[in-house]
């Protein structure tokens, strides 16, 4: 806290807590969520974290990573 108010003024912390109350603050869980839906189908949640994810959710989600990187990788390939 100590450097917070360091590095900025009262003015422009009451500004980020109003801006905060009105709009809130990034989640980078959720927008990472809407990308990855968008680009491989799905919801955002379905690649948000969980409380308790199991083995198996894991490796599901690092197969559709690698598969992703993959089809990328061929799309980038035909382009040359």
């Amino acid at each position: 806290m100590n450097e917070l108010l360091r590095e900025i003024s009262g003015p422009e912390l009451m500004e980020w807590l109003a801006m905060e109350e009105v709009e809130g603050l990034p989640n980078p869980w959720a927008e990472t969520g809407m990308i990855c839906a968008a680009m491989a189908g799905g919801t955002p949640q379905d690649y948000m974290p969980r409380r308790n994810p199991t083995r198996t959710d894991a490796a599901e989600g690092l197969k559709t990573v690698l598969d992703l990187a993959a089809a990328n990788r061929r799309e980038v390939g035909r382009k040359r």
